[in-house]
């Protein structure tokens, strides 16, 4: 019987031994599709890989070795390597060349585009010039940086061999001299002169009970009741009850500015930004506008607010108010920074009887109450003053005359010697003929004063007792009270 089987012997017994079977081709044709199926596979797994390796690439994966440009490393909006500050397409500044994902060229200090490490003067795209870690028998010398390659100890910034700032002197790689705050290149802290001495040190006693330039982590720099000026007492990251914490004036971003919980120079309570269980400001923001008027005004940039002070948060000037509008305190001045009014005192809250807004559509003008001369249960006698400030605010677009008047006169002075004068603290000028006796009744203080569009008047109300040498006993202990109003207010033909 012929073997007509495909197999050969060797196959065969593969065969019984293995359970393998062999298929002979049929036709090229077949081989031809499963190669090309095998490529074609082959060339997905590529493309696959292709697809991963460019994903990585473009910064999905920041730890992978690859960095585009202005790669912010940390997620603050700052760029960290290979910034391109001329938006030219190529790095100028905190070029990594290896792929490390750290500096090697053109490296900046801080947040500043400067560029001072590692320059390249020869353009061949090589660092030549004020190298970063520098070595001296195994140890870094200048320019030392941290792991992520920010020059951090025994800086250079000018190449002359010499540390300028964060001078590391005992080497334990902490900063002791020329300590700069926040991201500054300016050194604040621990600054030494040529004999040694410090100037404005660190955990340095003030003379009373308390310390400036606190350091509580003790990385050498301070964190709380810091001063940046060795002439000031501590403003900045106050520490109030000596729990080692910063209470006040918090300066999140050290750039020598208040952030949160500011209060006012010299004061302990927070005013303005005032947080409440974590580090956003949740009330009494500063600054703010309120009806179109603007309130806690930093008008010289310290980021401390300086006029039209809203201090208990109730949207109205109440301390250093611009009543002129030109960013200048006329009235309830704080002269000493304890956050209470000190001269010019009036009421400034809206609708209040000491500023009163002339509008000649009212049928009625604000009245300003003058106190009873005799509050307190003072005894009047002769050589007593009293006076009363108020302001008139013509905010219209046309001028107005106006005429002001004693209302509700209340005196029981039987003498004449109880006496009045009217001062324009604007136009600094008495508008009363001199001193005139205090009326007995209702009268015209002044009349037909034309205050002109947007401008203001501010009045000073003086009354005094007046001593003549005489016996003055019939009117000791006796009052005046009364009001003063705004009438016969009209716009000016």
């Amino acid at each position: 019987m012929n073997d007509k089987s495909p197999y050969t012997d060797e196959q065969k017994k593969i065969i019984e031994e293995e359970g393998l079977y062999f298929e002979e081709p049929k036709d090229d044709k077949r081989r031809k599709v499963i190669i090309l199926l095998i490529i074609l596979v082959a060339l997905l797994g590529v493309l696959t890989v292709y697809v991963t390796l460019s994903n990585l690439n473009n910064n999905d994966n920041p730890d992978f070795d690859l960095y585009g440009l202005n790669y912010d490393r940390d997620g603050d909006g700052i760029c960290d390597l290979n910034c391109d500050t001329n938006n030219d397409g190529k790095a100028d500044t905190n070029i990594d060349t290896n792929n490390d994902g750290k500096p090697d060229l053109n490296i900046t200090f801080g947040k500043g585009n400067t560029p001072y490490f590692n320059l390249d003067r020869d353009g061949d795209g090589k660092p030549d010039f004020n190298l970063v870690d520098q070595m001296e028998d195994g140890v870094c010398k200048l320019n030392c940086t941290d792991k992520d390659g920010k020059v951090k100890l025994n800086v250079d910034f000018n190449g002359d061999g010499k540390a300028d700032l964060n001078i590391d002197k005992d080497k334990d790689g902490k900063a002791d001299t020329n300590l700069p705050y926040g991201d500054g290149i300016t050194p604040i802290f621990n600054v030494e002169d040529e004999n040694g001495n410090k100037k404005n040190p660190v955990n340095e006693w003030d003379g009373d009970s308390s310390k400036s330039n606190i350091d509580t982590d003790g990385d050498g720099l301070p964190d709380i009741n810091i001063t940046l000026d060795e002439n000031k007492d501590p403003y900045l990251d106050l520490d109030t009850d000596g729990d080692g914490k910063s209470d006040v004036n918090k300066d999140f971003d050290k750039d020598g500015k208040p952030d949160a919980d500011i209060t006012l120079p010299g004061g302990k309570d927070p005013l303005f930004n005032v947080t409440e269980d974590g580090e956003e400001p949740v009330r009494n923001l500063a600054p703010k506008t309120v009806d179109g008027k603007d309130l806690n005004v930093d008008t010289d940039g310290d980021g401390f607010p300086d006029t039209n002070l809203d201090v208990e948060d109730k949207n109205y000037c109440q301390l250093n108010c611009d009543i002129s509008g030109d960013l200048k305190a006329d009235v309830n001045l704080d002269l000493d920074g304890d956050g209470l009014a000190d001269t010019n005192i009036v009421d400034t809250k809206p609708g209040s009887e000491d500023i009163t807004e002339i509008d000649t559509n009212k049928h009625y003008f604000n009245i300003l109450t003058f106190k009873d001369l005799a509050t307190d249960n003072k005894t009047l006698s002769p050589g007593f003053t009293a006076s009363k400030e108020f302001v008139l605010v013509n905010s219209s677009l046309n001028d107005i005359v106006y005429t002001i008047s004693f209302k509700d006169v209340n005196n029981n002075f039987e003498g004449n010697d109880l006496k009045y004068w009217l001062i324009d603290m604007s136009n600094n000028k008495v508008v009363t003929n001199g001193r005139v006796v205090a009326p007995k009744k209702d009268s015209k203080i002044v009349e037909n004063i034309t205050l002109k569009s947007k401008e203001q008047h501010r009045y000073q109300l003086y009354f005094i007792f007046e001593e003549t040498n005489k016996n003055q006993d019939i009117d000791q202990g006796k009052t005046f009270s009364g009001k003063v109003q705004i009438e016969n207010a009209s716009i000016v033909n």
